[in-house]
């Protein structure tokens, strides 16, 4: 689609002050800065998009709020409902009556064990108490020997403690005080040792432990500084970004590639807030390939991945499935002989999202900014893989051990109605180089220049420092 048909649909859908293009002025000597709070009317955008996209597909997106729920008023027989409540009553009042009656039942029965036990008892009490006399007889003159026997050893113990000397008992006593003594002192010595070596090992620890902190302080704010500071181009690139969005007249073809003209026109959509049309996007996954092909080369990437134009998901999901409209699409490429494949998505030609087929991994997992399931779409890629397989390999696709993976918790989430194309774009982008998904909707002013910069050259560099 062309830039001016998107311009014109936003113009139906969109206030005005959302979609005017900046002045070049504005638009750099910001910084690439973004706003902390989103102004009324850019909510209001983003909250009318994401209910179109609710009422377009309410199982990917969450059910329409326009829609009013009917309320079922039921008819409620008050005099039955009355009569079900007396009858529990009746049934729970039963039921406790005849606990009861069992209660008293066991409560007579163990009365009367209880009464013939006291009288069996009564008989056996005479014999009893004679046992007892006899028993308390025996034991007095037991206790009166042994008391004999006590008396003749403690005697005997008074004649041998006599008979000591005195002197070697102060002597025995003396040399137990002074080992008391040297003990004491020892024992006080070893703990004032002790604790002083304790107080300089602390005091040591705490200048390595505050020298520790004070480097891992300045490291984490150094880090959260850097993560908070927005993107930028450098000034030279900036400066080349600037002459491709606004220097020129707009039917100016800036780079002509893959038979195709890419004009300034084309290129903003790539201002803020402006939707992304076909042409950039294909070009963009064109340039990605060539990267992609050229790591390969280079020894940074084992296997070559492939990218697939906007138009191939159309074309296979048409009618639910259509596996003829694609057939031919890859005539010339072994897909199974690719590390990973990257599909472009448009959602009702109001919204982008990115699915990737990790051949390598055995994976099908969708990328949508705006958390949509994406159930649909890796059904109908996986059924794809099956046809492909069966049209080009002559062989059934083996389906064990791959994973259908709908849009993660931890995708990159979209904060206006405008940015889904952007996010598309990084998805592959970071993907296929095997980085970690670390941008956020803060980023994308940048990657908007970043794409202009990268469409106006006609290539991707292998590296780039800002990533």
């Amino acid at each position: 689609m062309d830039a001016a048909h998107y311009s014109r649909n936003l113009l139906q859908d969109y206030p005005v002050d959302l979609i005017k293009p900046p002045l070049a002025s504005e638009a750099f000597c910001s910084g690439l800065t973004v706003r902390r709070e989103v102004s009324d009317p850019e909510q209001f955008a983003f909250d009318k998009y994401r209910r179109r996209l609710r009422e377009f597909n309410h199982e990917e997106y969450g059910s329409s709020r326009s829609k009013k729920q009917k309320v079922v008023f039921e008819k409620v027989n008050y005099v039955y409902e009355e009569n079900k409540r007396n009858q529990r009553i009746l049934k729970s009042l039963q039921k406790e009556l005849r606990g009861r009656r069992k209660d008293c039942r066991f409560d007579r029965r163990e009365r009367d064990k209880m009464t013939e036990k006291y009288v069996f008892a009564k008989q056996r009490e005479p014999s009893k108490k004679k046992a007892d006399a006899f028993m308390q007889s025996s034991k007095v003159e037991t206790d009166k020997v042994a008391l004999k026997v006590t008396a003749n050893t403690n005697r005997k113990t008074e004649v041998s403690i006599t008979a000591k000397s005195r002197e070697e008992e102060i002597a025995e006593v003396e040399e137990q005080l002074r080992a008391q003594h040297l003990s004491r002192t020892l024992d006080a010595d070893r703990l004032f040792y002790k604790r002083l070596a304790e107080r300089e090992t602390n005091t040591i620890l705490e200048e390595v432990l505050l020298d520790d902190i004070y480097d891992l302080a300045a490291d984490v704010f150094d880090e959260e500084e850097e993560k908070n500071r927005n993107k930028e181009l450098p000034p030279e690139l900036l400066e080349i970004v600037e002459d491709a969005l606004h220097e020129g007249p707009m039917e100016e073809v800036l780079v002509q590639k893959y038979n195709v003209e890419i004009t300034r026109r084309h290129l903003q959509c790539l201002l803020p807030l402006v939707w992304l049309n076909d042409e950039v996007i294909n070009f963009y996954f064109q340039m990605m390939s060539d990267r992609d092909e050229a790591l390969v080369k280079a020894g940074i990437l084992q296997k070559r991945s492939h990218f697939f134009n906007s138009f191939f998901y159309t074309k296979v999901s048409e009618n639910g499935y259509n596996f003829t409209n694609v057939r031919r699409w890859t005539r010339k490429i072994d897909l199974f002989a690719m590390d990973k494949i990257f599909v472009p998505v448009n959602v009702g030609n109001m919204h982008w999202c990115m699915a990737a087929i990790f051949m390598t991994e055995k994976r099908i997992q969708y990328y949508d900014s705006m958390h949509g399931s994406g159930s649909t779409c890796i059904k109908v890629l996986m059924r794809y893989l099956n046809d492909e397989s069966e049209h080009k390999k002559k062989a059934k696709f083996n389906e064990q051990g791959w994973e259908l993976v709908t849009t993660t918790p931890d995708t990159p989430l979209q904060m206006n109605g405008s940015d889904c194309g952007v996010f598309s774009c990084m998805f592959a982008d970071y993907l296929s180089q095997n980085l970690p998904l670390s941008f956020k909707q803060k980023d994308i002013p940048f990657h908007r220049y970043r794409i202009v910069l990268h469409v106006t050259r006609g290539y991707i560099p292998l590296e780039e420092e800002w990533l």
